[in-house]
């Protein structure tokens, strides 16, 4: 049975349930993939393997960490996007919007708009870490603090580099994997998925951007998580290129944790994520956010006198 472009025609609602299936499909084989690959190189039963990354003692248990995120991510957003694209497509590289370059300038802006714009990022995670629920809820705000913790004690074991051997071998797992597979997924097949369906770019982008945020499951870094998930939609439908988005999720993730490296082990006295958190001090904020706003100004006009070339060239 040929299942090339076998799902082109349906509708977007048709799509978006195909889409959640195979990912929950994928999270299910690919989280049994990585059982047997840990207990085959590490003889860990599963029945032992929640225990170990909950408490993540050891170098050996961080490994196996690194070891279960990377196959699970590849698994869930690379290949099951990649499966969609082709059931949504002729053409699944095309369909991803693969198919087209990035402006060098582009790309340069990016890079600076995600540096200078740390401070920002900082500032609203630390009014999202302020929420508070009312007295009713005070049970679910119990169980979203506790899981809070526990995901950054996740990562700040993962982030324990002690080379800049482990410092790259983290680049590569923890921000070119996800750079590259969650936006296969999200702007690649959700985002379009959206804004087929609303037949507005707008309600398409900050859609997937809240769905990006919110499988994360840190609730309290769900607004600056947003704020980027958008960003990256508006990238894609800027450029009409997958690869400017990625490059701009990769920068995000590769800066904080080569940040982080210097932080923990060049004796830095200036902590990264510390900028623009300080409530009493918003001049950094106030300045990221002016630098922030005109540098996304710079890469809309360029990409839009880009398109423009294109339609004028035939």
């Amino acid at each position: 049975m040929n299942l090339k472009a076998l799902w082109a025609d349906y509708p977007p609602a048709s799509k978006l349930l195909l889409a959640i299936g195979i990912f929950i499909i994928s999270m299910i084989v690919f989280g049994l993939l990585s059982f047997g690959i840990i207990f085959f190189f590490y003889r860990v039963p599963p029945s032992e393997l929640q225990s170990l990354l909950d408490n993540l003692s050891g170098d050996r248990a961080i490994e196996i960490a690194k070891v279960f995120q990377s196959v699970s991510s590849i698994g869930c957003f690379i290949l099951s996007a990649w499966f969609l694209a082709y059931l949504f497509s002729d053409e699944a590289k095309g369909y991803l919007k693969l198919d087209k370059g990035v402006n060098k300038y582009s790309v340069l802006f990016v890079i600076i708009a995600l540096i200078v714009a740390l401070p920002l990022i900082n500032y609203l995670g630390d009014i999202n870490s302020k929420m508070s629920f009312p007295s009713f809820l005070s049970g679910v705000e119990k169980w979203m603090r506790d899981y809070e913790d526990r995901a950054d004690r996740l990562t700040e074991s993962l982030l324990k580099m002690n080379s800049p051997g482990e410092m790259i071998f983290n680049v590569m797992m923890i921000a070119l994997i996800p750079a590259i597979g969650e936006e296969l997924f999200f702007r690649g097949i959700l985002q379009r998925i959206f804004i087929d369906w609303s037949k507005n770019k707008h309600w398409g982008i900050w859609l997937t951007a809240a769905i990006f945020s919110a499988i994360h499951f840190e609730f309290f870094g769900f607004l600056p998580r947003m704020l980027l998930g958008a960003l990256l939609g508006y990238l894609f439908v800027w450029s009409g290129s997958l690869w400017l988005p990625m490059i701009g999720h990769f920068v995000n993730n590769a800066s904080a944790i080569v940040l982080a490296y210097l932080f923990r082990n060049v004796g830095s006295g200036l902590n990264p994520d510390k900028i623009g958190a300080e409530g009493d001090n918003l001049l950094p904020v106030i300045i990221s956010v002016f630098l922030f706003t005109f540098l996304l100004v710079m890469i809309y006009m360029r990409e839009k006198r880009e398109r423009e070339v294109e339609i004028a060239e035939g």
